[in-house]
């Protein structure tokens, strides 16, 4: 990590929480309309989400980590991502998270650790201990890939 912190979105998710650099966050939406994809040719592809007069695919980065993952019921919450940078298709593309989404500040400090066995790592940038917690950072270009799919 450099030597400043880092200002980023903390997003609560199973089996780590994920953290996104505030830059790639356009928008979080607390109560989002979804359609759901018919086709559904990947667990992760959770549908779409009318944003700011745009269709954006909606992804559940969990499924991407863990193929098997029980999407739970209760209150959805989306990430709307910045157009990914070198990615196949520059649009904008959204997470589907079922926690609490917030704003934190990482130290220059932070530590890095191992990426957890029990997930797919291909998807995973870093891990860091956050608050006493693992995160995991994700590979933007992994996600660029994964919403090539849509």
């Amino acid at each position: 990590m450099s030597d400043t912190s880092l200002t980023c979105y903390k997003i609560d998710a199973e089996p780590f929480s994920l953290i996104l650099p505030s830059e790639c966050v356009a928008e979080i939406v607390a109560e989002p309309i979804i359609t759901a994809d018919s086709s559904q040719k990947a667990p992760w592809m959770a549908g779409y989400l009318t944003w700011n007069s745009q269709e954006i695919p909606l992804l559940c980065f969990e499924n991407l980590l863990v193929a098997d993952f029980e999407r739970p019921e209760g209150r959805l919450i989306v990430t709307i991502l910045n157009p990914i940078p070198k990615a196949a298709r520059k649009t904008y593309g959204a997470l589907l998270s079922f926690g609490e989404v917030q704003q934190i500040t990482i130290p220059s400090d932070v530590e890095d650790v191992a990426s957890p066995q029990e997930i797919d790592r291909r998807h995973v940038e870093a891990a860091l201990a956050v608050n006493g917690s693992i995160c995991i950072v994700p590979r933007l270009a992994a996600l660029g890939v994964a919403f090539s799919y849509y």
